[in-house]
C-alpha cells in the first residue's frame, strides 16, 4: 500500500544511552558481592555444604535404624562412623585412580610435543 502523503519520510530518531542503566549496574553490583562473599566465605561454607549433602545421603539409614528401635544418637553416630569408613576404604582407590590418570595424561602430552616436533616446519 502507497503512502499517500507529500512524500517526505520522517525518521524517528533516538537518543543513544549515555550509559548503563541503573538496573544494570545494581544487577553487576549484587553479582559481585555475591561471588566475594562466596569465594572468602569458602572455609565455613564448603565443610557446611558438605555436612548438608551428607545428611541428606545418611537420612535414609538413620531411619532405617530408628526403625529397629535403635536410638537416635546411636543411629546417627553409626551411620557417620560407616560413611567415614567407606570413605577411609576408597581414598586409596581415588589417590591411585588419580594417579594412574596423571601418567596417562602425562604420556599423552609427551607423544603430541613429540609429534609437534616431528611435524613443525623447519626454519
Amino acid at each position: 500500500m502507497a503512502d499517500k502523503t507529500n512524500g517526505s519520510h520522517i525518521r524517528p530518531t533516538v537518543a543513544a544511552p549515555l550509559g548503563p542503566s541503573l538496573h544494570t549496574l545494581t544487577a553487576l553490583a549484587v553479582g559481585v558481592v555475591v561471588i566475594a562473599a562466596l569465594y572468602f566465605g569458602q572455609e565455613v561454607l564448603l565443610p557446611v555444604t558438605v555436612a548438608v549433602l551428607l545428611s541428606f545421603v545418611l537420612s535414609p539409614l538413620v531411619n532405617l535404624l530408628r526403625k529397629l528401635h535403635i536410638p537416635h544418637v546411636v543411629a546417627v553416630v553409626f551411620s557417620v562412623t560407616v560413611a567415614l569408613g567407606l570413605i577411609g576404604v576408597s581414598r586409596p582407590w581415588w589417590a591411585l585412580s588419580s594417579w594412574t590418570l596423571l601418567r596417562i595424561f602425562t604420556g599423552i602430552r609427551v607423544r603430541l610435543k613429540r609429534k609437534s616436533i616431528l611435524c613443525a616446519a623447519p626454519r
